[in-house]
């Protein structure tokens, strides 16, 4: 039925244009040479969308045209220069994407809605520019924007941009955007080629200081190798089904009169990690102190809290299923709980309670989980460590107190050395296993062997109390005072 309004293509001439669609969801299609001063589209009903190709023999600035319920603007560019496309005059965009840039990088400037307008990347080793207009961000509302990525790649050897495409956020004045939140959706592109394009990798993301919230979703892994902007407060990628790696700042703690932290007024970062292996690196080089909560979700994950130097701050970590490595160079307090897996725990730095103005105070938390856990504490404070079932491996170098369940499985405590003998009263439960206990300490401790053929040392001045259990046990004690049971 000939009557029936069909989808039209409607393509612009080197000549001023002035073209009306219909009411389905049309096409305009203009080039380079073609997309100029004075022209005027109007889309009307239907969701509908400029094509724009760009070559390397067309201008570099594409300004002066106007649009009207045209909802997408698409630009593909093969030029050697960098393109910029002004979005001054136009109204109702929805959607910005960039499809398959090579050859420079891509601008959009002056965009005239914020959180109207979301930005598709597709296929691209080359930098990004979206800059906004001041009238831009709706009154009394978050600024929101939504960044969809598809097939963000390296690019070659011998090519610009080997260390990862720059995204970069601005205002039409050319200071950092006042964006609040960013909706990353990091997605799989299932028409790449062969097989689908599963990967987005960013040299950066430059959002600006207002930006307070990352949220991600998607099924393609991401990797941003440069930090995220330092007021970033709050990222969670739980919803992301594949692998993420992010660079962090902590957020600055508030203190009170007398020098303590008020933990009530102070900003909390928190990061929710990805469903796949997440590598997440946090600390940065603007502050030295925070209170840090991390849950790090399922898969393989690695985390580096006090990346760069060591931090002042309270933290709360779940590592979660999976074999995960973390690494904590801290002073203050600490809840870790590795979850599930054969995980790998080091910590540096002296436990002490922020909040208060006594020194050294408070306890530090470990639970380890099921699996063959390894942890290694270098630092002074006091500890409660659950090891739980596996063979474990716990070593540690430093004074205070600590209260010690090994749990199930053949595990190996170390506390000193002949080199380095500390002090603090230690609590050891060896629960079931052959487990190898050697206490270089002075103190009073007490040792529940459990059942299993144990062997425990222990050197260092105090009273001991050691309860043998079931099995063949063997008790070496060197310059305490010791009662066996």
């Amino acid at each position: 039925d000939t009557s029936v309004d069909q989808p039209q293509t409607l393509t612009l001439t080197i000549y001023q244009d002035n073209l009306t669609a219909g009411t389905k969801d049309d096409t305009f299609l203009a080039t380079g040479e073609t997309l100029q001063l004075g022209d005027q589209l109007f889309g009307l009903e239907g969701n509908d969308t400029l094509e724009l190709s760009i070559s390397g023999t067309s201008p570099g600035m594409f300004d002066g045209f106007n649009t009207d319920s045209v909802e997408m603007i698409r630009v593909k560019s093969l030029s050697n220069n960098p393109s910029t496309i002004d979005m001054s005059g136009t109204k109702g965009v929805t959607t910005l994407e960039s499809f398959e840039v090579d050859g420079s990088s891509l601008g959009f400037r002056d965009i005239q809605d914020v959180n109207g307008t979301a930005i598709r990347i597709i296929d691209t080793d080359e930098d990004h520019a979206y800059s906004y207009d001041l009238n831009a961000y709706t009154p009394g509302a978050e600024a929101v924007v939504d960044l969809n990525l598809q097939e963000i790649r390296l690019a070659p050897d011998g090519q610009q941009n080997q260390d990862g495409v720059d995204i970069v956020l601005t205002d039409r004045d050319g200071s950092r955007s006042d964006v609040e939140v960013v909706n990353l959706t990091s997605a799989v592109r299932p028409d790449a080629g062969q097989t689908p394009a599963t990967e987005n990798f960013l040299d950066s993301l430059q959002v600006g200081a207002d930006l307070r919230e990352l949220n991600i979703d998607g099924g393609a892994d991401l990797e941003v190798d440069e930090y995220l902007d330092e007021n970033l407060n709050r990222m969670d990628a739980g919803a992301l089904e594949a692998d993420l790696s992010l660079k962090l700042h902590v957020q600055d703690v508030v203190l009170n009169g007398n020098g303590t932290v008020n933990a009530g007024a102070t900003t909390v970062l928190s990061v929710t990690g990805a469903q796949g292996d997440d590598t997440l690196s946090i600390g940065g080089f603007m502050r030295g102190a925070g209170i840090t909560v991390v849950d790090m979700g399922t898969g393989n994950d690695e985390l580096v809290l006090g990346d760069i130097d060591p931090l002042l701050g309270h933290a709360t970590i779940t590592a979660g299923e999976g074999f995960d490595v973390v690494t904590v160079n801290q002073t203050g307090l600490l809840n870790v709980d590795l979850g599930e897996g054969n995980d790998d725990l080091f910590i540096t730095g002296d436990v002490d309670d922020l909040t208060t103005t006594a020194e050294g105070d408070g306890a530090s938390v470990v639970v380890a989980g099921a699996g063959d856990d390894s942890v290694a504490i270098e630092g002074n404070g006091n500890y409660i460590i659950e090891m739980n079932e596996g063979n474990d491996v716990l070593v540690r170098n430093g004074d205070g107190d600590a209260f010690v369940d090994l749990g199930e499985g053949n595990d190996t405590m170390l506390v000193g050395s002949q080199m380095a003998q500390w002090n603090g009263n230690y609590a050891v439960l060896a629960q079931g296993g052959n487990d190898a206990i050697e206490l270089w300490v002075n103190g009073d401790h007490f040792v529940d062997l459990g059942t299993g053929s144990d062997s425990l040392d222990i050197v260092g001045d105090g009273d001991q109390i050691v309860i043998a259990g079931e099995g063949d046990d063997r008790v070496l004690n060197q310059g305490c005072l010791l009662y066996t049971y």
